[in-house]
């Protein structure tokens, strides 16, 4: 085929990846929401040794979504959910169930915005340490970062008293390097506020149902109980039990629909990110100490470079707010699979409201927790713990010093201090 050839097929697959975006943002014009992918295919460079043919594929994992959206990477198989509270209080006089936004009902009384929740199995055991998070796979890392930030990044690591991997990143000319550090903000499996591990037989709880009490719960162990779990479970991952995590500590301080930061002030999350979105990471680290691996050079450990990590989940994320369609130069975006999309936009028909999206009434009662034997269930109030985001450029070192100051007054496991809900 002639290079021209191929260059046009190129772009003709790059206007289409762009359209599929675009069509999931346009469902969602009604209000604000959140566009996530859930990403297939992993870097080259990463130990997993994968060659991915083109550009990794992206699948769509609607807001809200009635059921779980399956995913399927090298290293994990099962589904996702992403739940977000209505942008704002339905207004009064609402009787049209359809103009009812989804889990609305689930987020009433509670101080959390969002939660993530995974389900499913893993395909290979780890054989390095667990790390979850936030990374920055697309960033522009052609800027410098200042001393003055890497000083009140010393000064903030000094507040946290638990395994915590806080990167810049690699930047300018290093950035270009095959096996550049990518700016993290990672932490162990503490980081999710729950773990529920369903043994094999026995059925897990549907990923749409209420968990409260069930599994592991970081703010009801206490962060020392819940991190010798959560080790412990680390060190033993099984093949066949069926494992549900649960994520929305920043929630409350971390607004996904509309890109910004509260912390009594509102921050617009796009000064700091520009048009480049968040990806929540779950990988395995080989820390062995081999001399074909870089040493360990980072004040607060390992690098955490592509080719030491085997990838489980990446699921990159941005508000509707933000236009990232240049990202369909990078990635080949789909629609989610299992026919989830045609299912929610005939619902949205079938209910009258117009342009479908993610504003389906959910119906808790339909998907009550099984009562089953989850290992580590236990009674108790739900409660969440902060967790920062990650600082990845030259401006955020004034939020980075207000974080600081906070750190030492709010963040669990410093002072013993856990936010409620």
């Amino acid at each position: 085929m002639l290079p021209l050839e191929v260059e046009e097929l190129a772009t003709d697959a790059e206007h289409r990846s762009a359209g599929v975006v675009a069509a999931h943002a346009t469902k969602m014009m009604h209000r604000r929401s959140c566009l996530m992918y859930s990403i297939s295919d992993f870097p080259a460079t990463c130990a997993d040794g994968q060659q991915p043919v083109g550009k990794p594929r992206a699948c769509h994992v609607p807001p809200n979504a009635p059921r779980g959206i399956p995913i399927e990477t090298p290293g994990f198989i099962g589904e996702v959910l992403m739940m977000h509270a209505p942008d704002e209080p339905p207004a009064a006089g609402f009787e049209v169930a359809a103009d009812v936004p989804a889990f609305s009902e689930y987020f009433q009384g509670r101080h959390r915005r969002w939660e993530f929740r995974i389900q499913g199995r893993f395909r290979r055991r780890p054989e390095g340490n667990l790390y979850f998070g936030i990374a920055l796979r697309d960033f522009n890392y052609n800027q410098a970062v200042a001393r003055s930030s890497l000083a009140v990044k010393r000064l903030g690591l000094m507040f946290i008293k638990w395994k915590v991997h806080m990167a810049w990143g690699d930047r300018c000319e290093s950035a270009l390097q095959r096996d550049a550090e990518l700016s993290h903000l990672v932490t162990d499996l503490t980081g999710f506020d729950q773990i529920i591990v369903t043994p094999e037989g026995e059925p897990p709880p549907p990923i749409t149902a209420r968990l409260e009490g069930l599994g592991f719960e970081r703010a009801v162990l206490g962060y020392k109980s819940y991190k010798q779990e959560a080790d412990s479970l680390s060190r033993a991952i099984s093949l066949s039990d069926t494992y549900t995590f649960c994520f929305w500590g920043p929630s409350r301080n971390v607004d996904l629909l509309r890109w910004q930061f509260n912390f009594g002030a509102t921050i617009p999350m796009d000064r700091f990110f520009q048009e480049w979105p968040l990806h929540f990471v779950l990988y395995e680290l080989d820390e062995r100490p081999l001399e074909s691996k870089q040493p360990n050079t980072s004040s607060n450990g390992a690098r955490h470079l592509e080719s030491r990590k085997r990838y489980y989940l990446d699921i990159m994320g941005w508000s509707t707010k933000v236009d990232c369609s240049h990202l369909a130069q990078k990635y080949t975006f789909l629609d989610a699979p299992g026919g989830i999309e045609e299912e929610m936009a005939a619902e949205m028909a079938a209910s009258g409201t117009a342009g479908g999206g993610d504003c389906r009434p959910f119906n808790f009662s339909k998907a009550q927790t099984p009562q089953g034997t989850n290992k580590g269930s236990r009674d108790c109030l739900a409660k969440t713990q902060w967790m920062v985001p990650p600082l990845l450029s030259v401006r955020f070192v004034h939020l980075f010093a207000l974080f600081a100051l906070l750190w030492s007054a709010f963040w669990p496991g410093v002072h013993g201090v856990t936010v409620s809900q």
